[in-house]
């Protein structure tokens, strides 16, 4: 579809973000097997003052960097036999799981003999390497994983030796992972500003991720049936990554809560389901957690239309499993690998017109509410369980139809004139009660949120002259 525009279409940058410790380690590595480096050549400049001698000293620590000349401001490859320390070129993680496939093979040639017993050894053979994060999708104990076509269970998983043992299997069903991620904001690095036609900042931030995993279930493979839930334990996962989120105004929030497919949102389900002027009228309210995780897939299928990636580069936030946490609704992205890749940084400057594409891929998808060619991804880890796209039509049309002038008239006064967050949802023109600051770490953004969500509420719930008495007896 829409040849036309793909092939106008100007040629994506290709960039690689050397600010992430683990790339930029590799980098000096490979620099310093051709040439010793030096700060006084100009090296640190390539890389940034502060990155460099922080990846130096780290290279230095773990031996595989040592000082030469008289000053010791040089540093060279420590002798390897002339060889460069391995560096893999597939992931950029450093702690890979082996996959293990124990196999019987025959230790001598049969004889003619017939009453000689045949003699059988076992042998070990690494059919893959994955990144550590995905044993918790896929190779943790128990798991049916897929190798080439063949299909193997997972017999033993050894994270202190990073193996995983398997065996060939012929079951009729598959495994699901039952687990939890939580995403927490740190710190704003850069803000976005608001312009016409896209009337909300788009953030760009350090955040933290964790995984957990508290089981997983057998699901027949004809069927799609879940037939037996398996308790599970495993280490949980957290590292510090990058992400671009844009919050959800409330007025956005309140079209689809408060819409029902009775004749609110008539607009939205004309164009899911096809446009033939008979919209296909679905029974109860529109869920916007499940409308977020849908338009967050939307945008992931289009993602690498604009930026040089894979859509398995970058995760989007879900809350449509999970128990409502108090704090504002927003569209998150996040690097998958530790430290970041660079893709959610140049994300938060082209989110608008991937909204917008990601809004024409829904509409012109014929389905009713979601399918593989519009909002379902292969890469959810929910395996795109609560996901509405009847919701995510709603959300990014009136995300979309926002100006910067209908943003700052939503928000209702207070005392004194000032603007603060409608419903405690968060404000992009609200600094002060958002929670987190710009340029600073700040661990506990949550609860700041839920505080000042009930400033928020307790000014609009006690009349102006009785706030204005109560804010003068206070004083």
């Amino acid at each position: 579809r829409n040849p036309a525009a793909f092939l106008r279409r100007p040629l994506e940058a290709a960039l690689v973000d050397t600010e992430n410790p683990l790339v930029l380690k590799q980098h000096l590595l490979c620099a310093a097997a051709e040439e010793p480096l030096s700060a006084e050549l100009g090296d640190a400049s390539l890389f940034g003052e502060a990155l460099y001698l922080e990846g130096v000293q780290a290279l230095v620590a773990d031996g595989k960097l040592q000082p030469v000349g008289a000053g010791g401001d040089g540093w060279r490859l420590v002798d390897a036999g002339g060889f460069l320390p391995p560096n893999n070129i597939r992931s950029i993680e450093p702690d890979l799981i082996r996959v293990l496939y124990t196999r019987r093979r025959r230790e001598q040639q049969q004889s003619l003999d017939l009453q000689a017993e045949e003699q059988f050894g076992e042998e070990e053979e690494v059919i893959d390497e994955v990144e550590r994060w995905r044993i918790y999708y896929e190779l943790f104990e128990g798991a049916i994983y897929l190798n080439q076509g063949r299909k193997f269970i997972v017999q033993e998983l050894d994270l202190d030796r990073g193996s995983a043992y398997v065996q060939r299997t012929q079951a009729r069903y598959y495994t699901r992972s039952l687990d939890k991620t939580h995403v927490a904001v740190l710190q704003r690095i850069h803000t976005t500003p608001a312009a016409v036609g896209f009337g909300e900042p788009v953030f760009f931030g350090r955040v933290r991720v964790v995984l957990s995993v508290s089981g997983f279930v057998k699901v027949w493979s004809k069927t799609g049936e879940a037939f037996e839930e398996v308790p599970l334990h495993l280490p949980p996962r957290e590292f510090d990554t990058r992400a671009c989120w844009v919050d959800l105004p409330y007025d956005v929030v309140r079209s689809v809560t408060s819409s029902h497919q009775d004749g609110t949102a008539t607009g939205s389900d004309d164009a899911a389901s096809g446009g033939g002027g008979e919209s296909t009228q679905a029974e109860g309210p529109l869920q916007l957690d499940a409308g977020l995780h849908a338009a967050a897939h939307a945008v992931l299928a289009v993602l690498p239309l604009h930026l040089s990636c894979e859509p398995g580069d970058v995760c989007c936030e879900c809350e449509a499993l999970r128990e409502g946490r108090l704090r504002s609704k927003r569209l998150l992205f996040f690097d998958r690998c530790e430290g970041g890749l660079g893709i959610a940084r140049r994300t938060a400057a082209v989110l608008p017109p991937m909204l917008r594409s990601a809004l024409e891929l829904m509409k012109s998808c014929p389905c009713s509410d979601g399918c593989w060619n519009c909002v379902h991804s292969s890469k959810c880890p929910e395996y795109n369980a609560g996901t509405s796209k009847r919701a995510a039509l709603v959300i990014l049309e009136r995300l979309l139809a926002r100006d910067m002038a209908a943003s700052l008239m939503t928000e209702p006064l207070a005392a004194g004139g000032k603007q603060v967050p409608s419903e405690g949802w968060a404000s992009p023109h609200s600094r002060t009660l958002s929670g987190v600051r710009e340029g600073a770490a700040h661990d506990a953004c949550e609860p700041a949120s839920m505080m000042s969500r009930s400033i928020g509420r307790f000014r609009r719930l006690v009349p102006k002259r009785d706030l204005a008495a109560l804010e003068a007896r206070m004083e």
